[in-house]
């Protein structure tokens, strides 16, 4: 969409999503742990709740992610790998603290799945936040979410969608060595709305 940016350039969420759930080769798949679900990719969404957020952007940040999962591309991605399962949590952040989260981890193994998720996400245009933008918290609080993933994940990944820059909590600088000695990749969706050099920001100080 062109309101968005990453890598300092225009990408869409289904881009994003269909990159992240791209196909793993079977051979680089890591040893599973007893009891946990191997998925093919673990991915946490997050949403910019912050006082900049307007009604009209908070659902284009929902329904647009809602829409990336319609997309036939998307969901055959995220289904498609070796294991045929992914893990998908959303969250939305705004203050630094606890994440809040608007649909919980579930499993997804079926083109349904993908269908339900994408309804799930939708029906959360109820979700109201107002605060400052506290980008390390919430990429802090993903890494959180996904280490405490009943699931063994080939890929970890988080997708942050936002409109400024971290203003407040710990500096993503602290946070992003964090996320790659975790072996996360981070992607960014920023908003251009407020600020034209936003996608040069995260690509320089949030995406790995």
């Amino acid at each position: 969409m062109s309101e968005m940016s990453a890598r300092a350039r225009p990408v869409s969420r289904r881009a994003v999503l269909g990159g992240a759930a791209a196909l793993v080769p079977a051979a680089s798949m890591p040893d599973r742990s007893f009891g946990a679900t191997p998925v093919d990719l673990a991915i946490v969404m997050l949403i910019d709740g912050s006082g900049s957020i307007t009604d009209r952007m908070r659902g284009f940040q929902i329904l647009g992610h809602s829409e990336a999962l319609r997309s036939s591309a998307v969901a055959n991605a995220m289904v498609g790998g070796p294991i045929g399962r992914v893990a998908v949590a959303v969250a939305g952040f705004s203050d630094p603290g606890p994440l809040t989260i608007l649909v919980p981890w579930r499993i997804v193994d079926s083109q349904a799945g993908v269908a339900n998720l994408a309804d799930a996400i939708a029906a959360r245009m109820d979700w109201v936040s107002r605060g400052s933008t506290a980008i390390g918290s919430a990429l802090l609080g993903a890494l959180e979410l996904l280490n405490m993933g009943d699931f063994e994940a080939t890929r970890r990944v988080i997708d942050l969608s936002c409109n400024g820059f971290s203003n407040s909590g710990p500096s993503p600088e602290i946070a992003r060595p964090l996320l790659v000695e975790a072996g996360v990749v981070v992607n960014g969706l920023a908003i251009l709305n407020e600020y034209s050099w936003l996608g040069r920001y995260y690509a320089d100080m949030i995406i790995t």
